[in-house]
């Protein structure tokens, strides 16, 4: 029953804000489903509740569910087209699906919108890293730093964009930053060890590589990084371990087996060796990659197996 002066629509928009502000608190608690069908009553009670939309964008998001979440962002920024947010949130769900020019348009406009947001600057710049503009994306990491020197994700992005210049000391001091901001941070701390390694601070990379194993257990660039790394300084069994673990992981990765047989070549697993060298070889072709290709081929015929099959030398 509406009480005494109330409208159906501010009884509407009353109830909105309820669903919403409890699928906020299920969205942060992690609780994306249960967001989603709060969001869903909230959007029902008050179909034009820009928020709701953007917000069941995200958990969509966390779910895989890019379209959905699109077509939620589409939404919002239909209700309101100065909704900067949701230009964020769909450039960088744009990005993940590979359009990467949509992305683009979007960022820019969440930038034009409200130049001072860290935020979308430190998404652009994440995108410039994926389009192959590493020197354009520190630019952005650096205004992003410039307004939010607190910027986790700013400090991470930065730093990765340097490991790809090879600037790998500027590198480390950005995602030791980053770190330092939030232990936990997953992309700083795999930016960090790749930086090391890519430096020749192996035992560095290590240790890193270790910390951030011990955090993401099935982080599948953790065991391919560090079994080089125990490749390079001589620990062909540690390298072996890492090797078989990453295989299992990404199986459709070449490098996985090149690299392994590499490691059974050094310790006189001649057999196994060639087994991966083939594979290697097989995906190597379906992926298109010539170099890898030759490679793969190169080495099964300096270690006296075919490419295409037949003997096996012998250990």
């Amino acid at each position: 029953m509406l009480t005494s002066g109330s409208t159906p629509a501010a009884s509407g928009q009353a109830a909105a804000r309820t669903w919403f502000e409890q699928g906020k608190a299920a969205f942060q608690a992690g609780d994306d489903a249960k967001a989603i069908a709060d969001f869903d009553r909230a959007i029902s009670a008050d179909p034009a509740m820009v928020e709701a939309f953007a917000w069941r964008g995200d958990a969509r998001n966390d779910l895989g569910d890019a379209t959905g979440a699109l077509a939620d962002y589409d939404r919002a920024i239909q209700l309101d087209p100065e909704y900067e947010y949701a230009y964020v949130a769909r450039c960088d769900t744009k990005r993940a699906i590979g359009n990467d020019a949509g992305a683009m348009r979007d960022c820019n406009r969440a930038i034009r919108l409200a130049p001072d947001d860290d935020y979308a600057f430190a998404r652009r710049g994440t995108l410039k890293i994926e389009m192959g503009d590493a020197a354009g994306s520190v630019a952005d990491f650096d205004r992003a730093i410039q307004l939010n020197a607190n910027s986790v994700d700013a400090y991470a992005g930065r730093c990765k964009a340097r490991l790809r210049l090879g600037r790998y000391a500027a590198a480390i001091g950005d995602c030791r930053r980053a770190l330092v901001l939030d232990a936990d941070d997953e992309d700083a701390l795999f930016s960090l060890a790749l930086a090391e390694q890519q430096s020749g601070a192996l035992t560095k990379a290590i240790a890193d590589w270790n910390q951030l194993l011990l955090q993401h257990r099935d982080e599948p660039g953790g065991y391919y990084y560090r079994g080089l790394a125990y490749f390079a300084i001589g620990s062909d069994r540690l390298a072996l371990q890492d090797l078989d673990r990453y295989v299992s992981l990404a199986p459709d990765d070449p490098d996985g087996y090149y690299h392994r047989a590499l490691v059974r070549i050094k310790v006189g697993d001649p057999g196994d060796a060639v087994s991966d060298l083939r594979e290697a070889l097989r995906r190597y072709r379906i992926q298109g990659d010539a170099a890898g290709m030759s490679d793969a081929a190169g080495l099964l015929r300096k270690i006296g197996a075919s490419p295409s099959g037949g003997a096996t030398p012998s250990r």
